[in-house]
């Protein structure tokens, strides 16, 4: 079994945005002319008070030059494999196995929706 889970949260689109507002020193005001975008929009991404929508995905997509596909793509979680000369067995340590991958996959989601996870720029 594979896993996806989202590439990047809205809280780590969030926080990536407001990376490039302050790798170029900018006002949210010049940032809106600059890349030519709703200044309420910028706003909402950067409260992270709203879900968002199409149209805060644009804005974002814009800011950081990356496609709304990019933006949109999920990342593939692979388990944890095991192999074993003792088949008797197996069956009970794939379980556990399987449980191993389930937890670390769960941990990898938690950490990304609650900003735990850092994402490179």
């Amino acid at each position: 079994m594979v896993y996806t889970i989202p590439k990047y949260t809205q809280y780590q689109l969030s926080q990536k945005v407001k990376a490039v507002i302050k790798k170029e020193n900018l006002s949210i005001n010049e940032i809106s002319l600059k890349y030519d975008v709703n200044l309420n929009l910028i706003d909402d991404i950067l409260q992270e008070h709203v879900i968002f929508k199409a149209k805060h995905y644009e804005v974002v997509s814009i800011v950081l030059g990356l496609s709304i596909n990019e933006l949109l793509a999920d990342e593939v979680i692979k388990p944890i494999s095991f192999r074993s000369k003792h088949e008797e067995n197996d069956q009970d340590i794939n379980r556990e196995i399987k449980k191993i991958s389930d937890f670390f996959v769960e941990v990898a989601l938690l950490k990304k929706i609650n900003g735990g996870t850092y994402v490179k720029n």
